[in-house]
């Protein structure tokens, strides 16, 4: 098993742990392989009742590894869109229920992955945002259109727009998570969300879970074309030539409109 993603099974839930620490656990290549081979794994078997995702080393998911996207053209761009979608709504429409447990750093990329899960909760030291604006580009892989589908039009504005990482107390009362807690306790309390779900029908709990994505899918295949379109559009720019350089050179982006 590789060191960048590990899981185990405990009395029906499977905890998959992303273990990237020297890279604050950013989505890679690989780490998406693997969590998609975690989710095979426990939606071939029938004794793994429910899910937790989580991060090692006190952060969940800091965002995307920026070194596989910084040389992307926007048709590149718009297929890497389209396959990392297809990720977070496998997570999400699984038949198994998925928690996420969220401490430090929570953004982009890891901001979406929790999103795809059924349940958020979070440290009382989580912050948990959408940084992409700052690059010139935007959460363009689906997570913009869920993120307004999950909280509302005006709160989804709040983290697409502004770039700015959010409190946990925060998120709550926006209704992005569900419970908060102390750092020490949020791997229990995971735990206790997870086994409630695992104690239920599999079967109920999938039905249910099916008509809630249903819902949620409702006119979000237009949403997510127009998406993809205009994430791609943003990889064509100046502006993400310039965000991005600014990042890894560590200054402030001077961006120009186009």
């Amino acid at each position: 098993m590789s060191e960048v993603v590990t899981w185990r099974r405990k009395a029906g839930v499977l905890t998959i742990t992303v273990d990237r620490p020297q890279a604050r656990n950013a989505m890679n290549a690989d780490v998406w392989r693997l969590i998609m081979r975690a989710l095979d794994e426990a939606e071939r078997d029938p004794e793994i009742r429910a899910l937790i995702v989580t991060g090692a080393g006190g952060n969940f998911v800091a965002g995307a590894d920026i070194k596989e996207f910084v040389a992307l053209d926007g048709p590149q761009a718009e297929a890497r869109s389209r396959a990392i979608a297809g990720h977070y709504d496998r997570i999400r429409r699984s038949p198994k229920p998925s928690v996420a447990a969220i401490d430090g750093w929570c953004l982009g990329a890891g901001f979406e992955l929790a999103l795809a899960c059924d349940i958020r909760i979070a440290s009382d030291s989580a912050k948990l945002g959408y940084p992409e604006i700052k690059l010139g580009i935007f959460p363009g892989t689906g997570g913009t259109v869920l993120l307004q589908k999950l909280i509302g039009a005006a709160a989804a504005r709040e983290f697409a727009l502004l770039g700015e990482p959010i409190a946990a107390t925060r998120a709550h009362a926006l209704g992005v998570v569900s419970q908060i807690v102390p750092a020490a306790e949020l791997a229990a309390a995971a735990e206790g969300v997870a086994a409630k779900f695992a104690a239920l029908s599999p079967f109920a709990l999938a039905q249910a879970k099916s008509v809630l994505d249903a819902m949620l899918d409702a006119d979000m295949a237009a949403a997510r074309e127009r998406e993809y379109a205009a994430y791609r559009a943003c990889f064509e720019s100046i502006d993400r030539v310039e965000g991005v350089a600014a990042f890894i050179e560590k200054r402030k982006a001077r961006f120009v409109g186009r």
